[in-house]
């Protein structure tokens, strides 16, 4: 090991050059690497989500969970699995063998066993919705909002406009809204009127079902040119509604919805309450994409929070649940940890050694810290708690064995040897405790 040391002790310029390389490469890599609270990890969690309105839990339970389990049996690679069968929803929890060879292949065959059911209810809408479960599926940020003044409709029309400025926002994955209610068309069928006009609920259903269409009819060709037919029949509003015809007569009498139904349009009702601030409000999750920085689209957010406050002064705003802020002040820590490591040992060493010395030995942070950031993106890794924690306690590291180190070289020159054997020999001494 002593012509290793020596090779860089008398070659003190290429050290310096390699010195200064390493942080100047970390510094060049620093803006490029993500920042996020956790590292990105599969946590081998499957979770499938069905939903059947209008079902009891026996009726989710035979016509889907236990179809969809059956198939799951044959499975390799899956550790266990809960089912959840509950009125309208049924809910799989899938655990993956945590040693499984490849754990994307046997997500693959849970695809594909439940892609080959047929049985499923004829007016089951969608099929069974998988979603893998990782780290980075966890929302950034929950934004609220609420009014006293405006109504429900008034409200939910900013937030409509606020949930398509989120999803704009570059890094963000998907927006969750909760107290954000899809727009109904309710109609109040008449039963006097129904036995009046002689229309049965069916023939209602009918008409509202057989009418608000849209389909392709072909294709046609005009001089050459293809156009494709398209019968577009949707209702758009409640006069489309109101206006489709139950029933006519070779007279033209007409019989429309309105002659035997109110039709108004409405919100669904909530099966969840978003209260912001004691407010009936609207509230939204945000979550980012894996590769996103989760400083940069938390302050994004934040800032378009502030430029609705302003834009509508009426409106309450509340964030809550930031999980940027976890790193930040980890990323405080550091820095703070860093800089006054910088200024104890400089003080220390420069009172008991010398100011060459300490310099030296304080070098060492930066270099250790930007070295570790320039690693950083070939290993595909960020910025994040687990991250900066390794960092802090490093830094501690660093800087006791840069001490060590100094003192010991310190201590053969004093006994009377020349700087470059002092400086090999104090190292042999003690790098292997150091390591």
């Amino acid at each position: 090991m002593n012509k290793i040391f020596s090779y860089f002790v008398k070659r003190h310029m290429f050290a310096n050059v390699l010195t200064i390389m390493i942080i100047l490469l970390g510094l060049a890599v620093l803006p490029s690497i993500n920042r996020d609270t956790f590292p990105s990890v599969d946590l081998d969690e499957v979770v499938m989500v069905t939903n059947y309105p209008g079902s009891s839990p026996e009726d989710i339970e035979l016509k889907i969970t236990n179809k969809i389990e059956d198939k799951l049996k044959g499975i390799e690679g899956i550790k266990k699995y809960t089912s959840f069968s509950i009125e309208n929803v049924s809910l799989i929890s899938i655990i993956l063998e945590s040693d499984a060879d490849d754990p994307d292949e046997v997500k693959d065959k849970i695809r594909e066993q439940v892609d080959s059911i047929t049985d499923f209810p004829q007016d089951l809408e969608n099929r069974p919705d998988i979603t893998e479960i990782s780290s980075s599926s966890f929302p950034v940020l929950e934004v609220g909002l609420s009014s006293k003044d405006l109504t429900y409709s008034q409200l939910r029309n900013i937030a409509k406009s606020f949930k398509n400025d989120l999803e704009e926002i570059k890094g963000v994955n998907s927006v969750d809204g909760y107290g954000y209610l899809a727009k109904e068309m309710r109609i109040t069928p008449s039963p006097d009127l129904l036995e009046y006009y002689q229309v049965s609920m069916m023939d209602l259903i009918s008409t509202i079902s057989g009418q608000n269409i849209r389909a392709s009819m072909g294709n046609i060709v005009q001089r050459g040119i293809s156009s494709t037919i398209v019968n577009d029949n949707r209702f758009l509003n409640e006069k489309d509604v109101s206006n489709a015809i139950v029933r006519s007569n070779f007279n033209g009498k007409n019989i429309r919805v309105s002659d035997v139904a109110v039709v108004r349009l409405g919100f669904e009702d909530p099966t969840i309450l978003s209260k912001v601030s004691g407010e009936n409000g609207i509230s939204f999750n945000v979550i980012k994409n894996s590769s996103a920085d989760i400083i940069t689209v938390s302050n994004k957010i934040l800032d378009l929070v502030k430029i609705y406050q302003e834009k509508y002064p009426e409106l309450t705003f509340v964030t809550a649940n930031d999980f940027s802020k976890y790193l930040k002040n980890r990323l405080k820590v550091m820095i703070n940890n860093g800089i006054l490591g910088l200024i104890l040992v400089n003080l220390v060493l420069w009172f008991f050694l010398d100011l060459r010395t300490a310099f030296w030995v304080s070098l060492g942070i930066p270099v250790a810290v930007m070295g570790v950031f320039f690693l950083m993106p070939p290993l595909d890794m960020t910025i994040n708690i687990i991250s900066l924690l390794a960092l802090i306690i490093v830094i501690g590291i660093i800087v006791d064995d840069g001490i060590i180190v100094a003192e010991n070289i310190a201590k053969f020159r004093e006994e009377g040897l020349s700087n470059i054997e002092s400086s090999v020999q104090g190292i042999q001494t003690v790098f292997k405790p150091v390591i």
